[in-house]
């Protein structure tokens, strides 16, 4: 409070670089006051800012209006300065940028200024392509989407992604799935992608760890759903077959918002409902008495494990059966479960598995109300997708 209140007083009196450099500060906190607000306008009333900011400022600004909108008004102004200053970029700081303006809050950048931004990057990426790394192009995918005079970029950007899909982890890959599939079922890259899936999620597959969890394999359900008409017969039947075997498979390890997702993806006779043995993974999704024995056996058999080198894992594995179990219970009486198994306890727009606005700013905290085993089985599970998660990407972890 103090400091805006001082950006107050000082505000017409700073250099335009030195307000730049509060006002990104503040935004880059979550600030929302109405002294940031009016600071935000006297930036603006500046005028344009390219050469009287420089291009680590106006990233920070960028990066800021993914935090609040309270500065959405100058992200016009930083587009503008940035194309016209973008040699004055890094190819990281780029690709940040992109990805910043795109998930920017508040009031939308004008479209005319948005896509003389992305043509500008355009052409310097496009070439350059082949030399970034996975998590780079990514982002660029996932930065540039339907974004005008990007179709050549994202084409290029998908091309290369094929190329790397072999060697790419399966929480990665669900990333670029999400970041390509407004190419459409159709699209040749798309197709492989689907392939690779198949082949990865194929229950026929060598023993090994799970590439997905239970509520991920859910997420990749999602993303494929509106993509199905664009694929072969033969892909949407091997895609239907291997999700939903898989997902019948972990029906016990599902979170509660998974397990609705999941109904609600396989009753759509023009989706994942086609799949021939839908009605058996809907009767096991609504099966809590099923459910509620399945974490009791799997409980028991953990629990009968060597018990010295394990203690610490028991505990915590414990607890999360005990939440799933007062999932089910609430499940069954109708009310809102306290404790939900693998999900957050935040409602799924905010849950930060691949929510691009809320893996941007990072996963908060949990509330207080979520158990320490809970946040200590979270943090076990997201070792191996937090290296992928958006906000990694975007920090360059």
């Amino acid at each position: 409070a103090k400091c805006t209140e001082t950006l107050q007083r000082c505000m017409l009196s700073m250099d335009t670089d030195d307000l730049a450099l509060c006002v990104a500060a503040l935004a880059n906190r979550g600030n929302t006051s109405p002294g940031l607000a009016e600071a935000t306008a006297a930036l603006v009333a500046r005028g344009p800012l390219a050469r009287r900011v420089p291009s680590d400022r106006l990233l920070s600004l960028a990066v800021g209006a993914t935090k609040t909108d309270v500065i959405a008004g100058v992200l016009q102004n930083v587009a503008q300065a940035a194309a016209a200053t973008l040699k004055d970029f890094s190819i990281a700081d780029i690709i940040r940028l992109l990805l910043a303006v795109a998930k920017a809050k508040g009031k939308p950048l004008p479209a005319e200024a948005k896509a003389t931004l992305f043509s500008e990057a355009a052409s310097m990426l496009g070439p350059m392509l082949h030399s970034l790394s996975t998590a780079e192009i990514i982002k660029i995918c996932l930065a540039i989407g339907n974004s005008s005079g990007t179709k050549d970029l994202m084409e290029s950007a998908a091309a290369e992604a094929e190329k790397r899909l072999p060697d790419m982890p399966a929480p990665q890959l669900l990333l670029l799935t999400q970041s390509l599939a407004s190419l459409g079922g159709s699209h040749s890259s798309m197709r492989c992608i689907v392939n690779c899936w198949v082949s990865m999620l194929d229950p026929r597959r060598a023993a090994g760890p799970a590439p997905l969890t239970a509520d991920q394999v859910v997420k990749l359900a999602s993303i494929l759903a509106p993509l199905l008409g664009g694929l072969s017969g033969e892909a949407v039947l091997q895609c239907l077959t291997v999700i939903g075997t898989t997902l019948y498979e972990q029906a016990v390890k599902l979170s509660l918002a998974s397990r609705e997702k999941a109904q609600q993806l396989f009753s759509d006779p023009l989706g994942f409902g086609r799949w021939i043995e839908h009605e058996r993974l809907l009767n096991r999704l609504r099966d809590t008495r099923y459910l509620e024995s399945a974490l009791a056996a799997q409980a028991a058999s953990e629990q009968s494990r060597d018990g010295s080198g394990r203690a610490a894992s028991s505990e915590a594995d414990g607890a999360r059966h005990s939440a799933s179990r007062d999932e089910l219970g609430a499940a069954k009486r109708g009310q809102e479960p306290t404790c939900i198994g693998n999900a957050d306890p935040a409602p799924a727009a905010k849950r930060p598995e691949l929510s691009l606005a809320s893996l941007l700013r990072g996963a908060g905290s949990m509330g207080s109300s979520v158990s320490e085993a809970s946040r200590q089985r979270r943090s076990r599970s997201r070792s191996r997708e937090g290296r992928y998660s958006l906000h990694s990407l975007m920090h360059g972890r």
